[in-house]
């Protein structure tokens, strides 16, 4: 096998490898574990979210910032595979932080913050 047959080879081999990396991760979107570490770092880390937005959606961003976090949405109903993939790995980082920060739960009081402010403003 010549030299160059040997460079195209590894070539496509590390194409694959990093769109298996892409796809399976979504190391190279703009959200993974990697930008949820460096989120960390710098005091910002964010819950992420995509689909369809929820009616209270406006109420968990201001309960978030209570906490400490910021509650953001980064795509609508058409999202790819890598950035369903991407956001999930950076919300375990940063949940997994949370749950050190803030508390075993968490959690539940922010959804009962959001529940009860949804409820507050709904029956205005």
């Amino acid at each position: 096998m010549s030299n160059r047959n040997k460079v195209i080879g590894g070539f496509i081999l590390l194409l694959a490898v990093l769109t298996s990396v892409h796809y399976f991760f979504g190391v190279f979107t703009p959200y993974s574990y990697f930008t949820a570490k460096w989120d960390i770092l710098n005091n910002h880390p964010r819950l992420l979210l995509y689909g369809k937005p929820l009616v209270s959606d406006k109420q968990a961003v201001k309960i978030a910032q209570g906490y400490g976090f910021e509650y953001k949405i980064v795509a609508g109903c058409i999202v790819t595979s890598p950035l369903v993939n991407g956001v999930d790995s950076y919300n375990a980082v940063v949940k997994k932080y949370l749950y050190t920060k803030l508390g075993n739960d968490w959690e539940a009081r922010f959804e009962s913050s959001v529940d009860s402010l949804y409820k507050l403003e709904v029956s205005k």
